[in-house]
């Protein structure tokens, strides 16, 4: 048969592959989460291209305060500080600042701080005691010049070196952490400290401690993530109000408070270094209004670790009620004499007490 008549075969097809298995469930799963991961990565980084880093919103906090209650040039004195959320601005020369707290009328004063941003005090005499004063506002001396503050005072009256350690808006968890990392000249002997007021307030349910370990970088990754940061910021109202004043925890709850005054104790203690807790007022106590929860707690702390505690509430009572104040809480330059002459023999005592127990 010629090749013409030869019925045509059909071309051969190749083999067929034989089909794959299908992937395991895990394998599926881990695939897809490793897609996820580097997706969320990407982002994450193109998110810390384009933002900031968490902003330091107790300072932010603190300085927007100062501006709705009309002290918006105190903010011009402070600058923010990652550990203490703001501090004193340095060597700053008779700067003027004029606002008001509350319905209080207009105050003004200036301010000169030294190189370690601390009020300056005239220059003491050399080889003096030191006596260290921790506080806020009221130990900084809001509304009075340097020279009238009862730090400034003490150190005329006692003969010894004064460091004027207030900085407005603080609370005792910020000065706990100021005073312990603070580096003295020498070793002071005694601390005198005042806080209570900053401490009740409610700013954004947050604590300090809470905001301070979110700036040092603790807490968990989600806490830190600007992706998440960026997106709540999109949903978050202009205005921060997330609950009313009332119902937002202060930024030292009682025991928290009570905490941070018993390790500046504490470190103090085991120094040598004696302690006076203040009893602050406030204006509106001049009435008989009894004590707040803090005023009680420093109390109840200097009975349990056995230092000294003057209660300066009556004795503003006794010396004159409401014209011993600059506003709802600052002292006026008669408030701080009051104090000075309250403290002087206080102090004394204590200073001769170091002095007996050094020559031992």
């Amino acid at each position: 048969m010629s090749a013409k008549h030869r019925k045509a075969r059909p071309p051969i097809a190749p083999p067929r592959p034989a089909p794959r298995p299908p992937l395991p469930a895990w394998k599926k799963a881990l695939f897809s989460a490793v897609t996820l991961v580097l997706a969320l990565a990407l982002l994450e980084g193109a998110a810390r291209l384009v933002t900031s880093a968490a902003p330091n919103l107790r300072w932010e906090s603190h300085r927007r305060l100062l501006d709705a209650t009309g002290f918006p040039r105190l903010n011009e004195i402070l600058v923010p500080e990652p550990a203490l959320f703001w501090t004193l601005r340095a060597n700053l020369e008779r700067y003027a600042v004029s606002g008001r707290v509350a319905a209080s009328s207009e105050l003004q004063f200036t301010v000169s701080t030294d190189a370690s941003g601390n009020r300056r005090l005239p220059a003491p005499s050399a080889g003096r005691p030191l006596v260290a004063f921790l506080g806020d506002s009221c130990t900084f001396g809001v509304g009075v010049e340097g020279n009238q503050v009862f730090p400034a005072l003490l150190q005329q009256r006692l003969d010894v070196g004064a460091v004027n350690l207030g900085v407005p808006g603080y609370t005792a968890y910020q000065g706990h952490r100021r005073l312990a990392t603070y580096h003295f000249p020498t070793a002071p002997r005694i601390v005198v400290v005042s806080f209570g007021f900053n401490d009740s307030a409610p700013w954004d349910g947050l604590s300090d401690r809470e905001h301070a370990e979110r700036l040092s970088g603790g807490g968990s990754w989600l806490q830190h993530s600007r992706l998440l940061s960026s997106l709540a910021a999109l949903r978050r109202p202009a205005a921060s109000s997330a609950a009313p004043a009332s119902a937002r925890r202060p930024r030292l709850t009682d025991p928290e408070f009570a905490d941070e005054l018993r390790e500046i104790a504490r470190w103090s203690r085991e120094r040598k270094i004696a302690v006076v807790l203040l009893v602050w007022p406030f204006r509106g106590q001049m009435a008989q209004v009894p004590l707040t929860s803090k005023q009680r707690v420093v109390a109840q702390v200097g009975e349990a670790e056995g230092v000294e505690v003057v209660d300066l509430l009556p004795v503003f009572r006794v010396a004159g009620g409401p014209v011993l104040f600059a506003d709802v809480v600052h002292a006026s330059p008669l408030g701080h004499q009051v104090i000075a002459d309250v403290l002087a023999p206080v102090l004394r005592r204590l200073l001769g007490q170091a002095q007996e127990g050094g020559e031992r």
